[in-house]
């Protein structure tokens, strides 16, 4: 299909051509300009072929009956943090040394919490995994899932048995999700599985791409949570040491729980631009009917330590642990996860992402949609930004438009939230992507194509 097919196919209208053309013109080498915010990196968007998101509909309850205990899960096959310590032994539960205190520190801290733990740096030992009520992958590094070192035996080139598979935990982790798991993601879970779609999927399309310094900086709760709600309410502010970690994919169609505040941070890597306008660092989602929570931080060994004994606590540290914690009960089914009000959709004639909705620029566009009954005079914020309209994707290269002021109304009878959205004159023959930030940790997207029209800004 030809681009000017494409922009058709996706838009539907005349103008797509127009819009076409003009981004062929002004993008060409080496006339492209210099990205200047991540997210306008996020150049995949993928579905992965499951159901995920923020609808409790893809879980699957199929009534197994789970132990609270939680397998955790820190094999490395490349770079290994401090904080886990010398590679453990072969098999289930084997004996830690001094220097292992990432294990140490879970087993103590959800032991509190009447939790029990296994935990193994064995791949084959990833089975049997209906047993736990959570799979924890912590700090683990590039194809943990493979298991190296063993030949592939000749006597199983026509087996169908698992053990015929080096890569048979991938299919046991995707089976156990399949039917209703938890999956938890601490720090460098994103440095594993680089290529392999369906993990990435699991981590709410979202990939590690690099990281600054080790340098402190100041997040804050963005919705209520149970993993979030001990910490303090939304706008709670947590200063923490961390590396930040730069996300390619960014996460998408998920419920934000954190983020951090990139102008609090003194360097980022000088091969990414960083987030200035919105950088998330613990999210949740449902994913291929399992619970999905994870989170970015916890490179440093003193993140889990024992608060009791610590001669100087680590700033923060009480906060991360409340965090992953609670993150992992949620993720378990032992109190609420990922809880978000019950939205609608945008009600007809506007069409919900990726499609596009066809307005004239300057006008007003009236958006409808319900979140699950009464939720306040002001649960939402509304912003745009703009967007190819090829890929529906950020083309911006700066920060993203402020806020846009909306009279929210709000319909008792239909239970329904109205505003008008008013566009702007010099948004014509362009697209745009309009973002209403939910208080509930969720982003609602609806995409416009803007013919000329109005001609003015009022």
């Amino acid at each position: 299909m030809t681009g000017l097919a494409l922009a058709r196919a996706l838009a539907g209208t005349a103008f797509a051509a127009v819009a076409s053309l003009a981004l062929a013109q002004t993008t060409t080498y080496p006339n492209v300009a210099k990205t200047t915010d991540g997210t306008a990196q996020s150049t995949e968007n993928f579905d992965y072929g499951v159901c995920h998101g923020t609808d409790p509909s893809c879980y699957h309850n199929w009534g197994i009956a789970r132990q609270k205990k939680v397998l955790l899960f820190t094999r490395t096959a490349g770079p290994r943090h401090q904080s886990l310590g010398t590679a453990l032994p072969l098999g289930l539960d084997p004996a830690l040394g001094p220097d292992n205190h990432t294990q140490m520190d879970m087993i103590r801290l959800l032991n509190a919490e009447g939790i029990a733990v296994d935990y193994t740096e064995t791949v084959t030992n990833l089975s049997n995994l209906d047993q736990y009520g959570a799979v924890i992958f912590f700090s683990n590094s590039r194809d943990v899932l493979w298991d190296h070192g063993r030949a592939v035996n000749p006597a199983y080139a026509v087996s169908t048995t698992t053990s015929a598979y080096l890569d048979q935990a991938k299919v046991l982790l995707r089976q156990y999700m399949r039917d209703g798991g938890g999956f938890v993601a601490i720090h460098n879970a994103h440095g594993t599985e680089y290529n392999w779609p369906w993990y990435e999927g699991l981590l709410g399309n979202s990939n590690y791409y690099s990281h600054g310094p080790f340098q402190l900086g100041t997040y804050h709760v963005l919705s209520s949570d149970s993993s979030t709600d001990p910490i303090g309410p939304p706008g709670t502010a947590v200063t923490f040491t961390d590396e930040w970690y730069n996300l390619v994919p960014f996460p998408t169609d998920v419920k934000f729980l954190a983020a951090v505040d990139d102008s609090t941070l003194a360097g980022k890597d000088s091969g990414h631009p960083g987030f200035p306008n919105f950088h998330p660092i613990a999210w949740c989602q449902y994913y291929d009917g399992g619970r999905a929570w994870i989170t970015t931080l916890g490179h440093d060994l003193r993140d889990t330590e024992d608060l009791s004994t610590a001669s100087a606590p680590w700033p923060g540290g009480a906060e991360f642990q409340k965090l992953i914690v609670n993150g992992i009960k949620s993720a378990m089914g032992l109190q609420p996860f990922c809880t978000t009000y019950a939205f609608t959709g945008f009600i007809a004639p506007i069409v919900n992402a990726p499609g596009f909705n066809a307005a004239s620029a300057g006008s007003s566009v009236r958006i409808s949609f319900g979140l699950g009954g009464n939720q306040g005079t002001s649960p939402f914020t509304v912003t745009s930004t703009p967007i190819s309209c090829l890929t529906g994707l950020p083309t911006s290269t700066g920060p993203f438009d402020p806020p846009t002021p909306v009279d929210i109304d709000y319909d008792g009878g239909t239970q329904l939230y109205h505003f008008d959205w008013k566009t702007q004159g010099s948004w014509a023959n362009s697209c745009r992507e309009l973002l209403v930030t939910v208080n509930d940790g969720t982003i609602r997207k609806a995409n416009f194509q803007l013919r000329g029209g109005q001609g003015h800004d009022d």
